[in-house]
């Protein structure tokens, strides 16, 4: 039975941005502003505006469907729906609209949660406490900002409206284990607070005649965000043991571009460690630090699959599904402690070479075939591509509706390894139930009739 630990994973996440997109001089024209002045006081070059068709439901929506796309994930399977947004202001609320947009089940919850720009830590940590606590499996955060249609030249003054613009964010947070092999971040510790001494800084009400009354102290507030800055950092390093110098991404709020700039070299971490999204696309509220960790995830992701090294188990243990755990964790090679010296030196080379290695007295069908062509089932349906040939086996008798039992006589393995490799499968295409398992292959078209 495998002892790595459950946790709340975080794999998959989408963004949307406002269709429009709008050069800086054209929001300084707007809001009556000198010309480049976006460009050369806030490093804005341009801005992502809404379409007449989009709103905080519609962003929001698109995003979580590319989510949940690719993460094979059905809305029927989601647990929570957690929105958050600076914009919406209506009824029903945000996380709501985006479950009747994306088809969520009944019993299905949606909360909307608030923060302005922390808006999004503060979904992620409602999801994150869901599933740690077991309430939920699979939680689904979503942002949607349209600042556009708020922060309008009749309403604010363009030093503070120019500077926004409109998107939406998706991100699943799901039950899972601890699997090296796998390309998911875990959230850790979130630790949160409150500098009440700042709210003479910024300050937004309603006026009458359709106007708002804005307190902007736009330097006092970055002389606080720099400071601070630091401060989390500090607390980061010590809470994880990772120095700032390690670390791959920082996903922070950014008011503009230079404030970026300014924080990176006070903190002394190189920029390109901070995702750039407010010079093209302008604050998104709390959609920017949600398109800053869709970036930052997919960059880490990306280079992460080409430098993880081939890993090699040397143990006494010789159970299949020991093996068959070992291999799913992301193990490159299984050898046994009373192989001869020459076996395991050949072990050693094969693993270090890339190449699955398994010990010659254990079977073969546990050895994993990742270096195997895929199959012509795997090239046309893309669902199944982290499968492995046997785990591919299992499916399609799972879906002819085999018992564990059949399965082990039809494939000559035991009932133990049917079982481990059904986990294995259920965890790969993100299903929590045989019944969830016969959707997705209905829906991809994987059930021969």
């Amino acid at each position: 039975m495998s002892t790595r630990p459950i946790t709340a994973l975080l794999q998959f996440s989408g963004i949307a941005f406002g269709s429009r997109t709008v050069a800086s001089e054209e929001v300084d024209a707007a809001y009556g502003m000198p010309k480049g002045k976006l460009r050369e006081r806030a490093g804005i070059l341009s801005l992502a505006y809404s379409a007449d068709s989009e709103t905080e439901v519609t962003l929001a929506a698109r995003a979580a469907e590319h989510c949940l796309r690719d993460a094979s994930v059905l809305p029927e399977a989601v647990d929570w729906i957690i929105a958050s947004s600076e914009t919406h202001h209506a009824f029903p609320s945000l996380a709501a609209q985006v479950h009747r947009a994306i088809g969520g089940r009944e019993s299905c919850g949606a909360l909307d949660v608030g923060g302005a720009c922390l808006g999004l830590l503060n979904a992620l940590a409602v999801a994150n406490s869901f599933v740690q606590s077991g309430q939920a499996g699979c939680v689904l955060v979503v942002t949607g900002d349209v600042h556009s249609r708020t922060l309008t030249p009749e309403r604010v003054a363009g030093e503070f409206g120019g500077l926004f613009g409109d998107g939406g964010s998706a991100f699943l947070v799901q039950r899972g284990v601890i699997d090296s092999a796998a390309n998911y971040f875990s959230p850790r510790d979130f630790f949160f607070g409150c500098a009440s001494q700042l709210q003479e800084a910024i300050q937004i009400s309603a006026e009458p005649v359709d106007r708002l009354r804005v307190v902007f102290d736009g330097d006092a507030l970055s002389r606080a965000a720099t400071a601070r800055l630091e401060l989390c950092i500090r607390e980061l390093e010590k809470r994880s043991g990772v120095s700032r110098s390690e670390v791959g991404a920082f996903a922070t709020h950014q008011p503009n571009p230079r404030l970026v700039k300014l924080l990176a070299k006070k903190s002394g971490i190189p920029l390109e460690r901070f995702p750039m999204i407010a010079d093209t696309r302008g604050n998104l509220g709390s959609t920017t630090c949600a398109a800053a960790l869709h970036s930052g995830l997919h960059r880490l992701r990306s280079s992460a699959s080409t430098k993880r090294q081939p890993i090699l188990i040397v143990t006494m243990h010789q159970h299949a599904d020991m093996v068959a755990d070992a291999f799913s964790a992301g193990a490159t090679g299984y050898a046994l402690k009373h192989q001869s010296e020459a076996e395991l030196i050949e072990a050693v080379r094969t693993t270090l070479g890339r190449t699955p290695y398994l010990a010659p007295q254990l079977p073969r069908e546990l050895l994993p075939d990742g270096d195997e062509a895929p199959s012509a089932a795997t090239a046309k349906h893309g669902v199944l591509a982290h499968l492995s040939s046997r785990e591919r086996e299992i499916f399609d008798l799972i879906v002819r509706g085999f018992t564990n039992e059949a399965m082990a006589g039809t494939l000559s393995i035991s009932v133990k390894t049917v079982e481990t490799h059904r986990s294995h499968i259920n965890r790969k295409l993100r299903v929590h139930s045989t019944g969830e398992l016969i959707r997705l292959a209905a829906l991809n078209g994987l059930i021969s009739h």
